[in-house]
Parts: structure tokens; sequence; C-alpha cells
């Protein structure tokens, strides 16, 4: 996850924008040698993920703003398939 922003410590507020990534393409070669695949089969998937590793990567990501009090933040979805 990445996490940019302010946070005022004197009133104790967030605005804040938060980026999840789920690593779902760096976990298959593991995977695959895991689930018996074989080597071939996780090193194909190894190089897969370095040639499109970040288009992949953005189909699995959300972007969130967290603003708010730190008491009661608020969390809002801002989009999904976006790294930014």
């Amino acid at each position: 996850f990445k996490l940019s922003g302010t946070t005022d410590i004197a009133q104790e507020t967030l605005d804040m924008r938060l980026v999840v990534v789920l690593p779902v393409t760096q976990n298959l070669p593991l995977a695959a040698v895991l689930l018996g695949a074989g080597a071939p089969i996780g090193g194909a998937l190894f190089v897969l993920d370095k040639l499109l590793g970040d288009p992949l990567s953005r189909l699995t990501s959300a972007t969130y703003d967290v603003t708010g009090s730190w008491s009661d933040p608020q969390v809002d979805l801002r989009g999904v398939f976006d790294t930014e």
C-alpha cells in the first residue's frame, strides 16, 4: 500500500490518499510451483510478471480518500484499477 497526504497533529485531522494493490501477480509463480505445476510454469509466470507487472497490478488496485478526525476517519473509495 501507499499512503500520502497530510495529517494535522494539533487538530488531529487527516487529509490523505491510500492506494492498495493486491500482489496477485507476484504470488503466481510461487503458487504454481507449490501446486505442482513445476518450475518451468513458475518461471514463465515470473517472466510474465516482470514484463507486464504494472498493467496487471492496476487490475488489482483501489484508491481511497482518508479524511476527517483521527477518532472517526472517513474512508471513501476514489476509484478502482488506479495506482495514482
